[in-house]
C-alpha cells in the first residue's frame, strides 16, 4: 500500500481578509472552514449561499462542498496570481 498524498491548506481570501481554509484531506474530501477573524467582522458575509456564516467545518460528509468549491481551480488561480 502506498502513502496516500498530503495537500496543504489553501488560505481563502476575498480581496485583502483571511476568510477561511479550503482543505483537501488524505480521504480526497474537500472541506472549507470559516476564519474566526472573518467571522468577527463586522462586514462579513458568506463566500457562497450554500456555504452560510457559521462555526465549523464545511465537510463532504455534512455538505456537499465539492459543488461549491473546485480545489484544482482554486490552487491553479492561486499560482497564477503569484506569477
Amino acid at each position: 500500500m502506498g502513502r496516500r498524498r498530503s495537500f496543504t491548506p489553501l488560505n481563502v481570501f476575498l480581496n485583502t481578509p483571511l476568510v477561511g481554509q479550503l482543505l483537501r484531506e488524505k480521504s480526497g474530501a474537500i472541506s472549507f472552514v470559516y476564519d474566526r477573524s472573518w467571522l468577527d467582522w463586522e462586514h462579513r458575509m458568506p463566500i457562497s449561499l450554500s456555504l452560510p456564516l457559521r462555526e465549523g467545518r464545511f465537510s463532504g460528509g455534512n455538505h456537499d462542498i465539492r459543488s461549491d468549491c473546485d480545489f484544482q481551480t482554486a490552487r491553479t488561480t492561486y499560482r497564477q496570481m503569484l506569477t
